[in-house]
């Protein structure tokens, strides 16, 4: 679970009124699944919320400690391993019982690891032995460092079991420090985090215990959840949620802004696509205009097709109308990659879709296990894969078109 502040400047008024604890409570056993699909704030009693936006949902306990409103999460009640409502509301409890421990004895309590992890590795005792097992390879100044990055900036995992921490979990610990995969500070706390789950991973399967993926990955995982980058101005690419795109392409009525959802391509492949690059339903980008450097080849699902002929001939043009039709939305262009991904991941019909999803951004294709493919296997898997990419872009065309 994650903790943090609420600012005291937004707990005023009819804000304030959200978090009273006798408000009636709207979340049921029987109603998780449904208001899990629903964005907002749905009360589930005892300061315990679904909070649902921009794609994920959350259980969040609210709390005052030290006279200041806080926030613990604590889990999703989807994907795995799922938190039901009961095990929120014991975890709610846990944090209950130490902060009344804590204001009787003065004495900073962490709350214990729920009953379905309390025989788990908490991540404090994971990261000491992480220390233990690397730090002789390292100078000393580095294990210093390290060691003060998992113990003071990890400190909201210290407590928890290993395999009850979640992605959304590490992510609160990464975005204050945040500014991309490859960016210090935030790039060192996640490798360090991943590290030292992987080895509480290998313990937990040695017990016996059921394996689980690393919630601290960045492919597969943190890239769904974690801005990739920075713009030219510096900001993060804000995603519009992916079940209001396609009422945003009726409503834009713009070819190239459509080709540009409908492919998740990027802005410069689509504004400066040539003549020439696309046969039949095969768009195939050479390796100068593409972002790796090697040859991407993109499957035109219906909705690009369609969106094909219409497209303004001059790069300048296609570009300021697609901009002029999500002005003062609080968007990118970008950021329409992230909706598609987020869709494939929660909602997409198929086998391993965030993965599919993920080939087709032009990302390198990885094995089951994450680790990258050798020359040999990327050769048996193209053309399967490519197949795979065609059903997944068409599913996405379909959903636009019924959103």
């Amino acid at each position: 679970m994650s903790l943090h502040a609420v600012p005291s400047d937004t707990i005023s008024g009819k804000v304030r009124s959200e978090y009273r604890e006798n408000a009636v409570p709207k979340v049921t056993a029987s109603k998780v699944h449904s208001l899990a699909k629903a964005p907002g704030r749905h009360n589930a009693g005892g300061s315990l919320y679904l909070v649902v936006k921009g794609g994920s949902a959350l259980w969040e306990y609210q709390f005052r400690k030290a006279k200041v409103l806080r926030s613990a999460v604590l889990g999703s009640p989807r994907g795995e391993p799922a938190v039901s409502l009961q095990e929120a509301r014991e975890k709610a409890m846990e944090i209950r019982k130490a902060n009344r421990e804590e204001r009787k004895t003065g004495v900073p309590a962490m709350p214990r690891a729920s009953a379905a992890g309390a025989t788990g590795e908490l991540f404090r005792d994971a990261a000491a032995k992480f220390l233990e097992q690397f730090g002789g390879s390292w100078a000393p100044s580095e294990l210093t460092r390290y060691a003060r990055h998992l113990e003071v900036t990890a400190a909201a995992l210290a407590g928890v079991a290993c395999a009850m921490i979640t992605p959304e979990n590490v992510a609160d610990v990464l975005r204050p420090i945040w500014r991309g995969p490859n960016k210090k500070p935030g790039a060192l706390m996640r490798s360090l985090i991943e590290r030292t789950l992987d080895g509480a991973s290998v313990r937990a399967r040695k017990v016996g215990d059921p394996a689980y993926a690393n919630p601290a990955t960045w492919a597969g995982t943190l890239e769904h959840v974690l801005p990739a980058g920075e713009d030219e101005d510096g900001k993060h690419f804000a995603a519009m949620d992916y079940r209001e795109v396609g009422a945003l392409l009726r409503e834009a009525n713009d070819p190239t802004l459509s080709f540009l959802v409908h492919t998740a391509a990027r802005l410069s492949e689509v504004t400066k696509m040539p003549g020439g690059e696309v046969v039949d339903d095969l768009w195939t980008i050479p390796g100068g205009r593409y972002k790796t450097g090697k040859v991407h080849m993109v499957p035109l699902s219906s909705g690009a097709l369609a969106a094909l002929p219409h497209l303004p001939p001059r790069a300048g043009a296609r570009e300021d109308r697609m901009r002029k039709a999500i002005e003062g939305r609080g968007i990118t262009l970008h950021g329409f990659r992230s909706a598609f991904v987020t869709w494939a991941e929660e909602t997409a019909p198929i086998a391993n879709a965030a993965k599919i999803a993920g080939l087709c951004l032009g990302h390198g294709k990885k094995s089951d296990n994450g680790e990258a493919l050798s020359r040999v296997a990327k050769a048996y898997a193209r053309s399967d894969l490519m197949q795979r990419r065609r059903e997944l872009l068409q599913l996405w065309s379909n959903f636009l078109s019924h959103a």
